[in-house]
């Protein structure tokens, strides 16, 4: 079971790495699609990590807010009470993801210590650590 299960699309790889990397160097353990291998069942594999993590990290991004599986799992992300939301292009998330915090990771350059990175893993932290969103 990872600490952390990380939603994006395929498209936003590129993005997704400082990502993942920022999460692994606070200490978290991560969970992103990078590990399914040849021959997994794709989506009996990915409910099963999203339900055992205690975050999930949803990338958004104009390519992911059209994806249904991003939606997806924002959804039972959203539903489970651990939900932590970045944007990495600027867009608005889909409705009803408009109503929690969300992050603005357009600018980041991937430092540990650079605004709002600081905030996106004390988030995804607080949540590894007790299973609730800091206060």
């Amino acid at each position: 079971m990872a600490d952390v299960f990380v939603s994006y699309a395929h498209r936003n790889l590129r993005r997704v790495k400082p990502i993942s990397k920022g999460l692994t160097d606070a200490g978290l353990s991560v969970w992103w699609d990078d590990h399914l291998r040849a021959g997994d069942d794709f989506a009996m594999v990915i409910e099963r990590e999203l339900d055992a993590a205690r975050c999930a990290v949803v990338v958004w991004s104009e390519v992911a807010r059209n994806s249904l599986w991003v939606r997806a799992e924002a959804t039972e992300a959203l539903d489970a009470g651990k939900l932590v939301q970045v944007r990495v292009d600027g867009v608005k998330p889909p409705l009803p993801f408009t109503i929690v915090q969300l992050h603005d990771l357009t600018h980041w350059n991937g430092g540990r210590g650079d605004q709002p990175w600081p905030h996106v893993e004390s988030a995804a932290g607080a949540f590894a650590r007790s299973g609730a969103p800091p206060p």
